[in-house]
């Protein structure tokens, strides 16, 4: 994958989840929708959330070496999938009887995780890479 494919890619996912947040999946299913449609809507919106932290970690890594960038699109890699199935499988409310969270805390919990873990990656490779060079 290429940085300018990444940054894309993830920008319009971004975007496309911002303005069917922004137009509401009321309004996007038929104002007086009574059915499945605006809560389908939702857990999509929610699934999709951790294209946020990517978008903004592939604005950050896009004009930076790009070792510092296969080093976080590795970790992406993996993080991903993980967070895509945790979120999938987190049940829609909480049970109350059941320590199980929602789908809306899992995908904040592991974006936020993935967000900590980014910075410490990209910040660590800079780092080596910069002291590489110098003890050159």
């Amino acid at each position: 994958m290429t940085k300018k494919f990444v940054f894309w890619i993830s920008g319009i996912i971004v975007a496309i989840l911002l303005l069917s947040n922004w137009i509401g999946t009321y309004n996007l299913c038929g104002k007086y929708s009574i059915g499945e449609c605006p809560l389908i809507l939702y857990s999509i919106i929610i699934e999709f959330i951790i294209f946020f932290p990517i978008f903004l970690f592939s604005l950050i890594t896009y004009k930076m070496r790009n070792e510092i960038f296969h080093a976080w699109t590795k970790f992406t890699y993996v993080w991903l999938p993980l967070t895509l199935i945790l979120v999938f499988i987190a049940p829609e409310y909480q049970n109350s009887w059941l320590p199980i969270y929602e789908k809306s805390f899992v995908s904040f919990v592991m974006s936020s995780v993935y967000v900590l873990i980014s910075v410490i990656l990209i910040i660590a490779r800079y780092i080596s890479l910069k002291k590489s060079v110098v003890q050159k």
